[in-house]
């Protein structure tokens, strides 16, 4: 699988805008610039051809989208509150021990 950016055009359906292509769409960060969608995504070659059949524009993701799509797909996870109450607990220990020192 290859991350490649897709430029896609909306339509409006019902009073609501859709974008050309999005049922082929899954595990992507969209973005709006200009009158289109820029979508990242990791592809495989069955989502890439459909997709280029449907997108104004494609090319491969330029590093910092590709940063930018795992960040979103994958968010570094935050301690648990008990992990983060240890932690403050070890530093107040650790702090303790340097006052008896001085």
């Amino acid at each position: 699988m290859t991350i490649r950016v897709y430029y896609l055009e909306t339509e409006t359906i019902d009073g609501t805008d859709r974008m050309i292509g999005e049922s082929i769409i899954t595990n992507a960060l969209v973005q709006s610039e200009d009158n289109l969608r820029k979508v990242i995504m990791d592809t495989t070659t069955a989502q890439h051809n459909a997709l280029k059949a449907v997108a104004k524009s494609n090319r491969t993701a330029y590093p910092e989208e590709e940063a930018e799509l795992r960040k979103t797909l994958f968010p570094t996870p935050t301690p648990s509150l008990q992990q983060q109450v240890d932690d403050l607990k070890a530093r107040v220990t650790t702090l303790e021990a340097a006052a008896k020192v001085v």
